[in-house]
């Protein structure tokens, strides 16, 4: 069923909508050059934004979950409309903001983000530099996430895997199931990262930025408990996705296999990985 939509809102070139189900969604083109990788600058970017590809489109996508239906309830209480709105407004002042920023931005303490998660039904725990980590399940793959948080920084990660050596081919293949859960899923982004030795690739939550803090009135609070809680579950999605399919392809052994996952276009070319 599509979605409706409540109102469709444009500032510094993004067009945001807002949709009955609860979503505040904003896009914006991206201009990138020919061969760009669009999941390498995941990993240097603040806020809960990412690249997608749609209708053969590059476009950033920024997700917010602002409150479903219950917001039409609370349409009839004037304080808390004016809340609601003020919210909204702060949401789409965040996607404009430049990530420089958000440097001096400080994420809830660690004790506050586990009980949120606590309440969503997870079982997190505080380590030594105060970030907060949990497991999420997959039959065969548990997933070890992390939350990181520090100055200008709260980011929910979750490794997929780090690889020494990919064959080029291998790694377009790898990268294509990426760039589709990438597109498809909300909140999660899928990044790729390179070091000298090594290539990695992970799911990200990025709550950099999120308003209300420190606020009490009822629809902060509420932000950040559904994001939190979503957030975890767009993270499990992934996991249920590529947590054992990553690793399967990369192993040479699996070589035939990973043209049974996605079969290469005929006289497409596999893109080189990271570096060379």
């Amino acid at each position: 069923m599509p979605m409706t939509l409540v109102a469709s809102i444009d500032s510094a070139c993004w067009r945001f909508s807002r949709r009955v189900d609860g979503w505040l969604v904003g896009t914006r083109p991206y201009e990138s050059a020919a061969g760009h990788d669009r999941l390498a600058v995941h990993g240097d970017w603040n806020g809960p934004v990412k690249l997608v590809e749609s209708g053969g489109i590059v476009e950033e996508r920024a997700e917010f979950f602002s409150g479903g239906q219950r917001s039409g309830m609370d349409s009839f209480d004037e304080e808390a409309a004016g809340a609601g709105d003020r919210l909204l407004q702060e949401l789409i002042e965040l996607s404009s903001e430049p990530t420089s920023a958000l440097d001096e931005w400080q994420p809830p303490a660690a004790a506050v983000l586990a009980t949120w998660l606590a309440e969503a039904g997870h079982e997190p725990a505080i380590d030594k530099q105060q970030n907060v980590r949990l497991t999420i399940k997959r039959r065969g793959c548990d997933g070890q996430v992390r939350v990181e948080r520090r100055p200008g920084r709260l980011r929910l990660t979750l490794p997929l895997g780090r690889w020494e050596s990919l064959e080029p081919e291998v790694f377009q293949i790898m990268h294509r199931l990426t760039c589709f859960t990438n597109d498809r899923c909300r909140l999660a982004r899928l990044a790729w990262m390179r070091d000298e030795k090594s290539q990695s690739c992970e799911a990200q939550v990025d709550l950099t930025g999120l308003p209300g803090v420190e606020s009490l009135e009822p629809c902060m609070q509420q932000l950040w408990r559904d994001m939190l809680r979503l957030g975890v579950a767009s993270l499990e999605l992934v996991l249920r996705q590529l947590g054992v399919e990553l690793p399967l392809l990369a192993e040479p052994r699996h070589r035939a296999l990973a043209h049974l996952v996605v079969p290469f276009r005929e006289g497409e070319a596999p893109a080189e990985p990271f570096g060379r």
